[in-house]
């Protein structure tokens, strides 16, 4: 089975809490301030309207003990943070045009390069405190 849609996950989530959709909904405040509906949140997990702004997302996620990310890119949207590391970084724009272009898909390796890498400069730069005290 595939992964499941923004609405799909909110609904789980939401059922796991033990909330009906209208107790949610009052919990969620849109953009203008007011609570969302309880038949737009149907609409929503039903699939037959579109995932709500960023913010509504980013309410959503901290009501449901979820992670903002997972939900952002279930409702097909790029992490904002990540966004803008990948506008302000041409290097990674080339990095991961070219990993698309090759068919590379060894993340779990890239990241254990990263926690190498990132392990061995704490440890350098924790010897270098270790020298100045």
């Amino acid at each position: 089975m595939g992964e499941r849609s923004f609405g799909e996950k909110i609904a789980q989530l939401r059922n796991k809490k033990g909330w009906t959709i209208r107790e949610f909904a009052k919990r969620i405040m849109k953009e203008d301030g007011e609570p969302m509906s309880p038949s737009y949140l149907c609409d929503i997990e039903q699939g037959r309207r579109k995932p709500p702004a960023l913010e509504v997302i980013r309410r959503m996620a901290e009501l449901l003990d979820a992670d903002f990310d997972d939900l952002m890119v279930s409702a097909h949207r790029t992490p904002p943070d990540i966004k803008q590391l990948v506008q302000e970084n041409k290097m990674l724009r080339r990095v991961l045009k070219r990993a698309k272009d090759t068919g590379f898909k060894d993340w779990k390796e890239v990241e254990k390069l990263i926690e190498n890498w990132t392990g061995r400069l704490a440890q350098s730069q924790q010897r270098g405190t270790d020298r100045t005290d």
